[in-house]
């Protein structure tokens, strides 16, 4: 015959002769299960505590958390707390509340010492040096005492204490290794809740954006990271695990040398915080941007370091960012640069074919007697011309060159390694083009012309406004000697 039965059922029908140890052994078992899978937090904890009480007989059983430790005092917050008595309740006092002790006499700093390297404390009051923390036990009538440290993650968290107000009691080494291993359980447990809240962090942050988190091992090279932004092909894993070989197949080209001196820069300098933007894969030929966020553990050793952070989809805020570049950089009307940022590119390519040794040409464009045309027609179909003499325009131009709306009909080029012939080639081409090809308005064809000045940059030009005076010149020549002409300088 096989006896079966639920471990929180544990200890409810043994007689009375079972002696404290039995009992607490059993106490601690029935607590197990509910504080290690996180169903009974805090509850479970509560009636750990109380079952502790009422075994051990105590006055009080309670935790205190650690909130900050210095060279000089220890803040303290009392979390749990069972009593026996309601004249031994502290829990709600305003003194037990985030308070703050000073360690400044030999035995308490020996206290906090010992618990720091995970040592016990068995303590009778009466036995103990004159002292303030003698006279706060006295205060509380505490006649004995056992503190256990509670450690979270190899840091002192707290402590688990049993306060008796009634007697002198003297703990057994067999009673203090139970105890241990509640402080043990209650480790556990703390652990389980840190961690659960972190999860719902991260799910509240997956409600706002997508993301993953991310492991990066130093010494093995090996990244680990969770599979929650990637193709639908890949969510029957939890996480990943690729070689740094196989971490840049994923990272877009352009982004792998950036990534791996910003890694080398944060190690080296000890930064706070790492930070990178980089273009993923997260299927084939599909980048989005991400923001890896992190930070190293261990750092102060150097050993069984690991960069640990998450990485944020950013891809809407590198759109908007390009959309608001764009738009600081290009004319609203035609969509080609506008005047700002084209000077900002003619400063730069003068400095870099002054250097080089290069030449580049530079046309100034102004539609003939376009004021005609708005009043005729009005502004709006005005603009639609705008737009057909611009369209007309880029069909001869390359890649390399930059086009831009100075400002109403006025207009510029910039040719790249373009010297003086080949630049009135194009400029006559673009002319004869705009001048044979009407734009369609209703039953009407509506005929324009442009006037274009030329310069190409030369031994003698010192910098760039004398270009800006020279392009204006040769268009002024054009257009005072009739118009619809191109004039080099």
């Amino acid at each position: 015959m096989v006896n079966t039965g639920e471990f929180k059922n544990l200890g409810m029908n043994n007689n009375n002769n079972d002696d404290i140890q039995s009992k607490l052994l059993t106490a601690i078992a029935r607590s197990a299960e509910d504080l290690t899978n996180g169903k009974g937090w805090p509850d479970g904890l509560n009636e750990l505590l109380e079952n502790i009480g009422k075994i051990t007989k105590v006055s009080r059983v309670w935790i205190f958390q650690t909130l900050k430790l210095t060279k000089k005092s220890i803040i303290q917050d009392y979390v749990f707390e069972w009593s026996s008595k309601k004249e031994y309740v502290q829990i709600k006092l305003p003194a037990f509340s985030r308070f703050e002790t000073k360690i400044n006499e030999p035995d308490y700093k020996l206290m906090i010492q010992s618990r720091l390297e995970r040592k016990y404390q068995n303590i009778i009051v009466s036995k103990l040096k004159p002292s303030a923390n003698k006279r706060n036990l006295e205060a509380q009538n505490v006649k004995s005492m056992l503190t256990i440290p509670i450690f979270v993650e190899n840091h002192w968290w707290g402590v688990l204490g049993l306060d008796d107000c009634e007697r002198e009691y003297e703990w057994s080494d067999s009673m203090v290794a139970l105890l241990r291993t509640a402080a043990y359980l209650i480790s556990s447990a703390i652990l389980r809740d840190k961690l659960s809240a972190k999860k719902r962090q991260l799910d509240i942050l997956q409600q706002i954006t997508e993301y993953t988190v991310w492991e990066f091992d130093l010494n093995r090279k090996y990244l680990w990271f969770t599979s929650n932004i990637f193709d639908k092909t890949f969510k029957n894993k939890e996480n990943f695990q690729l070689t740094f070989k196989n971490i840049l197949k994923i990272i877009h080209k352009d982004d792998r040398v950036k990534l791996i001196e910003k890694i080398n820069s944060y190690i080296k300098n000890k930064s706070e915080k790492f930070r990178c933007d980089v273009r993923i894969n997260i299927k084939k030929d599909n980048y989005i941007w991400m923001e890896l966020i992190g930070t190293i553990t261990n750092k102060a050793k150097n050993r069984n370091s690991k960069l640990i952070g998450v990485a944020i989809d950013i891809s809407k805020r590198k759109k908007n960012e390009n959309r608001l570049r764009e738009e600081a950089s290009t004319d609203p009307l035609t969509g080609i640069l506008n005047r700002r940022k084209l000077e900002q590119i003619m400063e730069e390519q003068f400095i870099l074919d002054k250097q080089n040794k290069n030449i580049f040409s530079f046309l100034m464009i102004d539609i003939d007697f376009f004021k005609k045309i708005n009043d005729t027609y009005g502004h709006p179909v005005g603009d639609k011309i705008l737009i057909h003499i611009v369209n007309i325009c880029k069909g001869y131009l390359r890649k390399s060159d930059y086009f831009a709306r100075m400002g109403g009909e006025e207009f510029a080029i910039l040719l790249p390694s373009t010297n003086k012939y080949e630049s009135s080639l194009i400029a006559n081409r673009i002319k004869d083009k705009v001048g044979s090809t009407p734009y369609q308005y209703q039953d009407k064809s509506i005929y324009c012309t442009i006037s274009i000045g030329c310069v190409s940059n030369n031994d003698q030009i010192s910098d760039i406004s004398q270009i800006y005076k020279l392009a204006d010149s040769a268009l002024y020549l054009a257009k005072k000697s009739g118009r619809n002409l191109v004039c080099s300088i």
